[in-house]
């Protein structure tokens, strides 16, 4: 059993005839005396917003955009290497007119400067395994039978597996 329901053109012709109905005399009275100028202004509030809304709109996409194609285009200029002074090696001519010095191991110890976890994987037996990289200074001090010391850091990094225990 079908509801009698209107037809969709019904009642869209049924809404084109409708016609909105006349303000009271006393409503139109009061809204002709308010000045428009007074509720049309924008609090400085307002105006903040529309700038915030700018701002989050076109500046800050357009400015990163402006940086992703400085740093495909000019990749050398934006990135500047520091200018960190690499130890020379000593020349063949110095050393020729040197005695030779023979340094003999007095220390040698490393330190961990830092360590992070990487990720947590099983081992084929299903035991877990976590991989842990590990920022390390090598230093080895040594004497030579003059008395001068010689102090040689070497930095490295490693990844190392450490095998989990589970109970």
């Amino acid at each position: 059993m079908t509801s009698p329901e209107p037809n969709d053109e019904e009642i869209e012709k049924a809404l084109r005839r409708l016609k909105p109905g006349s303000l009271p005399i006393s409503l139109r009275d009061r809204l002709a005396r308010l000045d428009p100028s007074s509720t049309t202004t924008r609090e400085p509030e307002a105006a903040t917003v529309d700038w915030l809304r700018l701002l989050i709109r076109f500046v800050i996409p357009g400015m990163a955009a402006a940086i992703v194609a400085g740093t495909l285009f000019f990749p050398s200029s934006s990135v500047e290497q520091a200018n960190i002074p690499q130890p020379q090696p000593p020349s063949k001519t110095i050393a020729a007119a040197e005695t030779d010095i023979i340094f003999t191991p007095i220390e040698t110890n490393q330190v961990v400067l830092a360590a992070e976890e990487l990720a947590i994987l099983p081992e084929p037996d299903n035991r877990p395994v976590q991989l842990m990289r590990v920022r390390v200074l090598d230093y080895e001090r040594a004497r030579a039978e003059d008395g001068s010391e010689l102090l040689v850091a070497t930095p490295r990094e490693q990844v190392i597996p450490v095998t989990l225990t589970a109970y």
